[in-house]
């Protein structure tokens, strides 16, 4: 009886491993017709997932907000890459009417898949505004769901630094000053302390539990602790990838033609387990 839970516990496990690197895969797809822009949906699904975690949503919460996050551009998509190249205060009339239909077409892409359900709603009502001058159905305040909420600032703080929504590129600093002007108006209080709140604790925690090492030093165990991207930023492996000898050839076959240094993330917790099984081994 213990061995089929366990193995029906595994075999969970890796469905959602193999979940999560699909909906990675089909966002890096997304990207690509972002052009210099690329990168934009995992930097915002990573400070929403923050986001959430500092408001407190449970797990299942905080998941939807990340997967919406990642998937938050998907009504993009057949979109003309004219249209996409510009940034907001580009547009005309008629192309920002077109561009505003992308979250309705995001929340239908998403709609008939189970898992994605309670994300496609957050992507639905990303661009709504506390004030309720947000579209695509003019929602505000507490109507807005809070994942979308959360979303929102999260979209806007990347977009204003990459060029999404003028021709000029703010920096951190005056990206979280357009943010705190905004307060009430374009974002919820609540979502923006929580992000303000957010600090280098994070990233500091973050990099005390992974190390980064050079392919030549990886072993059979080894847990990926960041997604393994190109130069071209697509998608090689997903975080949590379990790395075997097949892999790690890979890897280090991959890297061999890579003209700069390359540094892979992995688990600090899983370091010392892999050195161990690979002493054993020998």
């Amino acid at each position: 009886m213990r061995f089929t839970h366990d193995a029906l516990a595994a075999a969970n496990e890796k469905l959602k491993t193999s979940f999560l690197t699909s909906i990675k895969v089909l966002s890096n797809l997304i990207e690509v017709t972002e052009g210099p822009r690329s990168g934009h949906s995992r930097r915002v699904a990573d400070l929403a997932r923050h986001i959430a975690v500092k408001i407190g949503l449970n797990q299942t919460a905080t998941q939807d907000v990340m997967l919406a996050g990642l998937l938050h551009d998907i009504g993009k998509i057949g979109m003309p890459d004219a249209l996409l190249a510009k940034s907001a205060s580009q547009m005309n009339t008629e192309e920002f009417m077109l561009f505003k239909k992308h979250p309705i077409k995001g929340e239908l892409a998403l709609m008939a898949l189970d898992s994605l359900r309670s994300a496609a709603r957050l992507l639905r009502s990303h661009h709504e505004r506390y004030d309720g001058q947000g579209y695509p159905d003019g929602l505000s305040a507490t109507d807005i769901p809070l994942g979308a909420r959360i979303l929102a600032l999260a979209n806007d703080y990347d977009g204003l630094q990459i060029g999404s929504f003028s021709t000029k590129r703010l920096t951190s600093v005056e990206a979280l000053a357009f943010l705190q002007q905004s307060r009430g108006k374009r974002y919820d209080p609540q979502v923006l302390d929580a992000f303000a709140s957010l600090n280098d604790s994070e990233i500091v925690d973050k990099a005390q539990k992974e190390w980064a090492l050079d392919p030549n030093s990886l072993r059979q165990g080894m847990v990926l602790s960041r997604d393994l991207v190109s130069r071209e930023s697509a998608l090689l492996l997903a975080a949590d990838f379990l790395l075997d000898d097949s892999l790690i050839k890979q890897i280090r076959g991959y890297t061999r033609y890579e003209e700069q240094r390359v540094v892979i993330h992995v688990r600090a917790d899983q370091i010392e387990i892999a050195t161990n099984q690979s002493r054993t081994i020998i």
